[in-house]
């Protein structure tokens, strides 16, 4: 795997071969959410992309540009990139896989910390100490995986690094947590097949919420993920990356 930027979005490519899929995740997660599916799709070509801009409707056209500039018809995301997924040019794609995220309305806690001011928002909540520690803990990103010990200091730190670690990071993040509700209720992509691999075991967006959504589009395909939390991804990603395999997506 590599880093690389496209559309002056930062990057991680891997493996060479075929039409690239992209996939792309939201804060607090980054594309390193995404390097163990990475490495299970090689040497099929993937990438992974950090959308660092803030606001809702530059973000999906973001998305969109990447899409093209890549010459991908494949889209995965996850969390709050999902909504933005649900928002790009529908010619752009033919295939979206939905990975966990908000598609009717924010979850409790993210709608509360959308409350917050957003300078306290950016001064405290995403500085790297107080992000790390909150995260990590027993009340933050422990609590989206099965095992616990999935969720260590370690991988959290790494994987808010780019919303966390400069204060254009930070300023990114909280335009993005208050904007995301500009792209919700979400609706499916005109004439995009939609696949929901989603764990039935997230307490933020509940797994029946997905179904019904897939199941009210035209084109739409259902994997449960038994004992799945939020972040699935982390724990089980040969189950994303053997699901993209087996569909020839």
């Amino acid at each position: 795997m590599q880093r690389d930027v496209i559309l002056e979005c930062p990057a991680v490519v891997a493996g060479t071969e075929g039409p690239p899929v992209v996939l792309v995740a939201g804060p607090p997660a980054s594309a390193a959410l995404f390097r163990e599916v990475q490495r299970r799709l090689a040497p099929r070509r993937s990438i992974a992309v950090d959308l660092l801009g803030g606001e809702a409707v530059a973000l999906s056209r973001t998305l969109s540009s990447v899409l093209k500039e890549v010459g991908a018809r494949t889209l995965v995301a996850h969390g709050l990139a999902l909504p933005v997924a649900l928002a790009v040019e529908p010619e752009r794609l033919d295939h979206l896989v939905m990975l966990n995220g908000p598609l009717s309305r924010l979850d409790p806690i993210l709608r509360g910390v959308r409350r917050m001011p957003s300078r306290l928002l950016t001064s405290l909540l995403l500085q790297p100490a107080v992000a790390g520690r909150l995260l990590a803990s027993s009340a933050g990103l422990r609590r989206t995986v099965t095992n616990p010990y999935a969720m260590h200091r370690d991988i959290v730190v790494m994987l808010a690094e780019p919303w966390t670690t400069t204060p254009e990071g930070r300023e990114r993040a909280a335009a993005w947590l208050r904007g995301v509700d500009a792209w919700l209720p979400a609706r499916p992509l005109t004439g995009v097949h939609h696949l929901a691999i989603w764990g039935d075991a997230d307490v933020l967006y509940p797994s029946q919420e997905a179904r019904e959504f897939v199941t009210g589009a035209a084109s739409g395909d259902w994997i449960p993920v038994q004992r799945g939390r939020h972040y699935f991804v982390e724990e089980r990603p040969w189950l994303v990356a053997d699901a993209l395999k087996e569909r020839g997506l």
